[in-house]
């Protein structure tokens, strides 16, 4: 059987366990709490950085967007030049074909020339024959 005594030291030891348990307890609590403001910090920050991250992506949509209409503008005045580019060779070919034509008109013009400086070469002894009649 258990003595008076015996049951006073239990009851003693388990009130000191109760408190060793109470202070564990209370240290536990205190660390979760240490625990809960720095997962509060950190979700706080990721929260900042988040917000950063899709300011950061809407600037970068923003550019890319601005690219595509530079690069569509772009392809479409590459796309009006090669138009021109042709039309310009179109018009060389004319010009080069207007071109042959004009040193033909230039080599028959030459031959009129000449034809017409032996003409006149003809008709000066042509009148010095007249004249010295």
């Amino acid at each position: 059987m258990t003595s008076p005594q015996d049951l006073g030291q239990r009851v003693e030891r388990t009130t000191q366990e109760i408190d060793a348990l109470y202070d564990i307890t209370q240290e536990t609590h205190r660390t979760v709490k240490k625990i809960a403001t720095v997962q509060q910090h950190h979700g706080n920050r990721m929260t900042t950085l988040e917000r950063t991250l899709d300011h950061h992506t809407n600037k970068f949509n923003v550019h890319t967007n601005r690219l595509n209409s530079i690069s569509s503008r772009l392809n479409h005045i590459e796309a009006a030049q090669h138009i021109h580019t042709e039309t310009l060779n179109a018009h060389s070919e004319k010009l080069d074909k207007v071109d042959a034509r004009l040193d033909k008109v230039d080599g028959r013009l030459g031959r009129v020339e000449t034809a017409q400086q032996e003409h006149s070469e003809k008709l000066d002894k042509i009148i010095d024959l007249l004249g010295a009649r």
